[in-house]
């Protein structure tokens, strides 16, 4: 079993919140062959300011040597799995570090859990993990505190789509994981609804209005039957969802409905949701997901 995950960038802070992230690596990124970089950084301006009696530099001393240590231990572990590992202490903005190191190691996945205690506070919501979402070249996945143990392996993929080239982005790192894991892949397309004043505004009457609803629905089940057709002559088990209302509560009620063990999903959308995956839709998947999230970035459009 092998994806084309080979080169895994995976932060850690010493907290068991960041190493959650580890039991999931295994389905993601299979250790035949991947190579995960555990880092870890420390921000010098964290304690200049702390008021002990030695200087920072002696301390940014102790605190690599105590990081070099855990890391170590952590890297016992990963190669009992069979992975190569490298470990990285990094100085200085966790995010810039981060992203720097993914560049400099070519990496094609950055992994991290969405809490920690050494400026990743609120990772995947706060502002150290928009800054890597929006600038790391590498997919991120992202792993919940109080999500669902890892599981065995991966029997069902989630991939959102909404009809551009840009979300289809997700559909390459979707198609590998199905393949390795023998997984099915569900194709879900989210169609907008209309409130009556939507309705009086775009259209001349109710019955325009629902003949255009009904329109986009069926728009959308072409649009996944002809991307199913494709998918299922590559030998990849497909199921195929077209739904109406908000995003976010498709997406989230789909993860449970339809027992998920990974989202795929691209970082852009056009449906009138310019920051879909990084607004309030993520927001509330990554607050609700069970599973893990793997957001794929699309650089075309920077």
């Amino acid at each position: 079993m092998s994806t084309f995950f080979k080169t895994v960038v995976t932060p850690l802070d010493g907290s068991e919140l960041a190493e959650l992230v580890l039991p999931h690596l295994p389905n993601i990124a299979p250790p035949n062959g991947v190579t995960v970089a555990l880092a870890q950084v420390i921000e010098p301006g964290r304690y200049a300011l702390g008021g002990l009696d030695f200087s920072v530099p002696t301390l940014l001393d102790i605190l690599r040597e105590g990081a070099r240590e855990y890391l170590a231990r952590q890297a016992e572990s990963l190669h009992a799995r069979g992975y190569r590992v490298t470990t990285h202490v990094l100085v200085g903005d966790p995010a810039f570090a981060i992203l720097d190191l993914a560049e400099e190691l070519h990496a094609d996945l950055i992994a991290m859990t969405t809490h920690g205690r050494t400026g990743f506070m609120r990772l995947a919501l706060g502002s150290v993990a928009e800054r890597i979402l929006q600038k790391a070249s590498a997919p991120v996945l992202l792993v919940r505190e109080r999500m669902d143990p890892a599981r065995t392996t991966i029997k069902r993929i989630l991939a959102p789509l909404d009809g551009s080239v840009l979300a289809e982005q997700a559909l390459s790192p979707a198609q590998s994981l199905a393949h390795a894991h023998g997984a099915t892949l569900i194709l879900l397309r989210v169609s907008p609804i209309l409130d009556e004043g939507g309705k009086q505004i775009l259209f001349a009457d109710e019955a325009a209005a629902n003949a255009q609803i009904e329109q986009w629905r069926v728009d959308a089940e072409t649009y996944l039957h002809e991307l199913a057709a494709g998918l299922n002559r590559a030998g990849i088990p497909i199921e195929t969802r077209v739904a109406l209302g908000n995003p976010a509560d498709v997406i989230y009620n789909t993860i449970d409905d339809a027992a998920v063990d990974v989202v795929v999903m691209g970082t852009h959308g056009r449906t009138g949701l310019k920051r879909w995956y990084f607004g309030s839709v993520a927001d509330r998947v990554l607050r609700g997901a069970k599973c893990p999230v793997l957001m794929v970035r699309n650089l075309k459009t920077e």
